[in-house]
């Protein structure tokens, strides 16, 4: 649906989401730097379960809303996708996805309406442009789970990299693994440059899934073993990022699978 006044669509918001959201909208500064974003990202239609999201299946289908709401002072575009089961898939009969800019304090409402089974996945990436340019991201996963949580996927083990980056809990972009790598900088990249995503947990043994992203419209298929999700049972692992894709920006984000309300890291954009 177009976007419409802040205030008019939160007056149609339950109790609790209006407060959720006038709460994020009061640490939204007044003028935000232009490489700040200020959007509030919720599903509705959802119950928490062990702090999960679950949505109710009907006739097979699954019915969501996805909630951008943007208190800044800027506008933003946003891509929103959908994943089932990490595969993607049309958002609605009507829409395979959708492309809108949400002007500053105005909000949107997007209705996911798609086929499903009870136990299933499903993922609702919100990919906000000029990423690749900010020093921290601004896009996002929203996660839902069909009727109930399902078991962990059967997962191959992952390379191990011993502990390429300081810290855990990191999924990101890195230049290379070795001697040292280095963070990706913002900016343009050349086609023929050599990228890695890096996925580091605090907690292993870790069940992911690697995705990638161009134009934030195409969810890209990735070479075995990154298809399937992956066991990572050590520090790290790294995956080595295809070259020249023909897209201009590419998006990589991780999938999680445990028994944690944390679902998603999301990787850096990068300009080619």
């Amino acid at each position: 649906m177009p976007a419409a006044p802040l205030e008019e669509v939160a007056r149609d918001l339950p109790a609790e989401v209006q407060t959720r959201l006038k709460d994020f909208a009061a640490t939204v500064p007044p003028k935000m730097p232009d490489y700040a974003v200020g959007l509030y990202k919720q599903l509705l239609g959802v119950t928490l379960v062990a702090s999960r999201a679950v949505v109710p299946l009907r006739d097979r289908r699954t019915r969501l809303v996805v909630l951008i709401a943007n208190p800044s002072s800027q506008p933003e575009e946003v891509s929103v996708l959908c994943l089932a089961d990490a595969q993607a898939t049309p958002c609605s009969p009507s829409a395979t996805s959708w492309q809108q800019t949400i002007e500053a304090q105005t909000a949107a409402r997007f209705e996911v309406d798609l086929p499903a089974k009870a136990g299933e996945r499903i993922d609702v990436p919100i990919l906000v442009a000029g990423d690749a340019h900010r020093p921290e991201e601004a896009s996002g996963v929203l996660t839902a789970y069909v009727e109930r949580p399902p078991a962990l996927p059967q997962a191959v083990p992952a390379p191990n990299h011993d502990t390429p980056l300081g810290g855990c809990d990191i999924a990101t972009v890195v230049d290379h693994t070795d001697p040292r790598p280095t963070f990706t900088p913002p900016g343009v990249r050349m086609p023929d440059e050599q990228l890695y995503l890096t996925i580091q947990p605090c907690s292993p043994p870790l069940i992911a899934q690697a995705l990638l992203i161009g134009d934030r419209t195409t969810v890209m298929a990735l070479r075995p073993p990154w298809n399937t999700p992956i066991r990572i049972d050590g520090s790290g692992t790294v995956l080595q990022l295809p070259k020249r894709t023909g897209y201009a920006e590419l998006q990589p984000i991780v999938l999680l699978y445990r028994d944690t309300g944390k679902t998603a890291w999301e990787g850096h954009a990068v300009d080619f």
